[in-house]
């Protein structure tokens, strides 16, 4: 696989930015905020791979739907924009009342780092872990309802359906290697390349044609990849998963 795969990792500088812009719009509410994710633990594609984070608040800012005041949405969004994130793609946050800390499955030590705050992150057992991979391995979807989007043309959806296929085949294969090593506290801190050994041999050899087509769609101007095509390898992963899982569990 392409070195450059290997190395990208998240500067202190970025991550104090980003940081700093999610304080200052929840301060009254604020208690802690978490990154994860590739952008962390390496193994991140460049101008493909987002930056992962967890905004943990106060119950009492949410909405009765679980979203947040619009002019938080909006501050944060201001300021984020202005952050020069490259070779990143986008940051994604989930925000999360502070309540539902107590019944999250927990982050794997070194697969996460408290940025602010002083919250307690709980870290699972390896028993819990699989329980949790055999869970999702058990409903994914090989043709996932975004894939309907492909019924359209335009506008460059086809790449939004690929960010959302990259964002399901990760942890699909990180829930695989859990099952393949029993180590899944091992497995979760691992940049992305290195959990490709864990995996079954196809499953393994696609996910690396995968991946390698994906670095150069988004990093060589002469590649002649076709987005479509991509979008049809990563499937090709899915169904590989499914039909290695059903064999074996």
């Amino acid at each position: 696989m392409h070195n450059e795969l290997f190395d990208l990792k998240i500067g202190d500088e970025i991550i104090n930015q980003i940081s700093k812009v999610y304080f200052k719009y929840t301060k009254p509410y604020f208690r802690g905020l978490v990154l994860h994710g590739s952008a962390l633990k390496g193994g991140a594609i460049s101008n493909s791979s987002d930056i992962d984070f967890k905004l943990f608040l106060d119950d009492e800012i949410f909405r009765p739907n679980g979203t947040l005041p619009m002019d938080i949405y909006i501050g944060i969004n201001k300021g984020l924009s202005r952050i020069n994130i490259s070779p990143f793609s986008y940051i994604q946050c989930d925000a999360v009342p502070i309540s539902k800390l107590g019944e999250m499955i927990g982050l794997v030590k070194g697969s996460y780092k408290l940025i602010s705050g002083d919250i307690s992150i709980k870290e699972p057992t390896n028993s819990q872990l699989k329980n949790e991979a055999i869970k999702h391995l058990e409903n994914v979807e090989v043709v996932p309802e975004y894939f309907s989007g492909l019924l359209d043309s335009g506008n460059n959806r086809s790449i939004r359906l690929l960010r959302l296929l990259t964002t399901q085949v990760s942890p699909v294969l990180y829930h695989v290697a859990t099952l393949t090593s029993g180590d899944g506290n091992l497995v979760w801190k691992l940049p992305k390349n290195e959990v490709l050994s864990y995996l079954p041999y196809e499953i393994g050899n696609r996910s690396k044609v995968f991946y390698e087509k994906l670095f150069d769609f988004y990093n060589k101007i002469d590649s002649d990849i076709d987005i479509i095509d991509l979008i049809y390898s990563g499937y090709l992963i899915l169904l590989e998963v499914t039909n290695w899982y059903g064999k074996k569990y």
